[in-house]
């Protein structure tokens, strides 16, 4: 699983891009992104200094990479990247790996935090009925790549009256985040759809939505039961970022799904004081 997503989008145009005003552009964001990559691996934990630690490194990186010189102003203008370039899109991604990475269960190597396509739909198909014991007829769905946090498991499945097992690997997740520059209407309603089909199979899994800011268009029907948090990070309307990412909303993105991994073991210790399991 990608962990530092946005590092990698910039190491990869690197490769690619050997000279020109661009290869300047990803010199320089490059320089700045390994300090801001190389200071939240220092912190190695998850209190509430911490996190504002991450967020301060967050806005300081967000000015240098969102600099008007490195904006692409039209589609005639080659010298820049424009607003939905991967480069852009995938820095709130990476920052939310920072947030996270420090969670115990994380960190123990119980539960793996990466960046990877999320499982909506396990279909069986075959190709012919004659022969359709020795065929692999499990297929698997996947949606857009989103940030996950969960544990991989491998499938096994045969006809009753074959001898070879066949074989699939699979991400279960527990905690799924979806970042968004900026929340749209259309986005959430595509997410709704998305997380009742992921839900129909890990009806357990926490899908939360990270943001930036809203548009100024966004009216959501706020009946969204199969998302269980949205969070905007900057407590702001509008497609430019003006305010910054207040440490508050992150410390309380962070508790939500710290509480959420943390909270079926709670639960039981608390009820086994009390004598009573149920």
């Amino acid at each position: 699983m990608n962990k530092f997503v946005h590092g990698s989008i910039i190491e990869d145009l690197l490769n690619k891009t050997k000279e020109g005003k661009i290869r300047l552009y990803l010199n320089e964001i490059n320089i700045q992104y390994k300090k801001w990559n190389r200071g939240n691996l220092a912190i190695k934990n998850n209190s509430k200094d911490d996190i504002k630690q991450k967020v301060d490194l967050y806005n300081e990186y967000y000015k240098t990479i969102f600099n008007e010189k490195y904006i692409r102003k039209n589609k005639h203008n080659r010298d820049g990247f424009s607003m939905n370039h991967p480069i852009f899109k995938t820095v709130l991604t990476e920052f939310c790996y920072y947030v996270f990475k420090d969670i115990t269960f994380i960190k123990n190597g119980s539960l793996i935090l990466g960046y990877r396509n999320p499982l909506v739909k396990i279909s069986i198909e075959y190709n012919q009925v004659i022969g359709i014991g020795q065929e692999k007829i499990l297929h698997f769905i996947y949606t857009d790549e989103n940030l996950l946090i969960g544990t991989n498991y491998e499938l096994q499945y045969k006809a009753e009256e074959n001898m070879v097992w066949c074989k699939e690997k699979i991400f279960v997740p527990v905690v799924i985040i979806a970042p968004y520059q900026v929340l749209t209407n259309n986005i959430l309603s595509q997410s709704i759809v998305v997380t009742k089909e992921i839900k129909n199979l890990f009806p357990n899994c926490l899908y939360i939505i990270v943001c930036e800011t809203s548009n100024n268009d966004f009216k959501p029907n706020l009946n969204f039961a199969s998302i269980d948090n949205i969070f905007v990070l900057r407590k702001q309307v509008g497609d430019i970022a003006t305010n910054p990412v207040y440490t508050d909303i992150v410390w309380k993105m962070y508790q939500v799904v710290s509480d959420f991994l943390t909270c079926e073991k709670e639960n039981y210790k608390s009820m086994i004081t009390k004598g009573i399991l149920k």
